[in-house]
């Protein structure tokens, strides 16, 4: 079980990361770092 969880949540976390930076470094707000 912890074999297919484990990997569903980090790859999740791992986009959802990138696409935060991303919006922070195109809208230069802050408040999408304090969101990660």
């Amino acid at each position: 079980m912890f074999h297919m969880t484990f990997p569903a949540i980090t790859v999740g976390l791992s986009i959802l990361l990138s696409v935060l930076y991303g919006i922070y470094w195109k809208t230069g707000n802050v408040i999408y770092l304090s969101l990660d």
